[in-house]
């Protein structure tokens, strides 16, 4: 991880909002132990892609994420240099998997 800066739970998941790598990763279990590997990430394709997006973001990329929250089912994140929150009406389940809604700030 490179700048961790906040991280949501619902008991079940885990998020965390991975920010210089541009990308929230996801546990769908809470980690047992140390060094526990995510199960999906979100802003990039897979765990070894860093691409930073330009400056118009696509529709799941993500630009220095800097909040994520998961409520009621969804997941929500602060996608702060692209200016926006991303909103999951579901938690992600596959790699580079798009919002279900954005709202421009």
């Amino acid at each position: 991880m490179n700048t961790p800066t906040a991280v949501a739970s619902d008991d079940v998941h885990l998020a965390a909002a991975d920010t210089y790598n541009n990308r929230v990763l996801i546990w769908n279990s809470l980690p047992s132990s140390m060094n526990h590997p995510p199960d999906v990430v979100v802003g990039q394709t897979s765990f070894t892609s860093k691409s930073f997006p330009g400056h118009i973001p696509a529709a799941s990329s993500l630009r220095g994420p800097g909040g994520v929250w998961i409520q009621g089912g969804k997941l929500f994140i602060a996608d702060t240099q692209n200016d926006r929150v991303l909103i999951y009406n579901s938690i992600p389940t596959a790699n580079g998997a798009g919002p279900t809604q954005h709202d421009d700030i």
